[in-house]
């Protein structure tokens, strides 16, 4: 392609949700990660190859549908999350840094040997909870 030699107009979007084809089977409770289970959202248990995409904020029961029988709208922002134990317990210390996925409503410092995704940025712990902040996730 061909340097630019005139104006054009680029139209933009301010990205607060994604929304994705529920996985066949599955029923992603509201409050849960969405997790990009090669090309449909899914809830449950991650892995290294499941992104987080956001936060369900509405149940969505595709138990008895196929794939992408169902639309998952995946939120982005700053949620509050469980916290893991031990090796995966957070603290101030923690803020400012990446933080990951255990399961769907918790997270933990550690990568879990390569095994988890990065659920996003630590900006606070309040109450128990791990305030995580959710950016636009760079594998879709």
């Amino acid at each position: 392609m061909a340097n630019q030699a005139a104006n054009r107009y680029v139209p933009s979007r301010a990205v607060n949700t994604i929304t994705i084809g529920a996985k066949a089977a599955t029923r992603l409770w509201s409050g849960s990660f969405v997790f990009n289970d090669a090309g449909v959202g899914r809830g449950g248990a991650p892995t290294a190859a499941t992104p987080v995409l956001g936060v369900n904020q509405a149940e969505v029961n595709n138990l008895d549908g196929a794939d992408n029988a169902l639309d998952v709208v995946a939120e982005l922002g700053c949620f509050p999350f469980g916290i893991g134990s031990a090796g995966d317990a957070l603290t101030a210390a923690d803020y400012g840094k990446d933080v990951f996925a255990i399961d769907d409503q918790t997270v933990g410092k550690t990568n879990g040997g390569a095994t988890r995704p990065t659920a996003g940025k630590l900006v606070r712990i309040e109450n128990g909870q791990a305030w995580v902040q959710m950016p636009v996730p760079t594998t879709l």
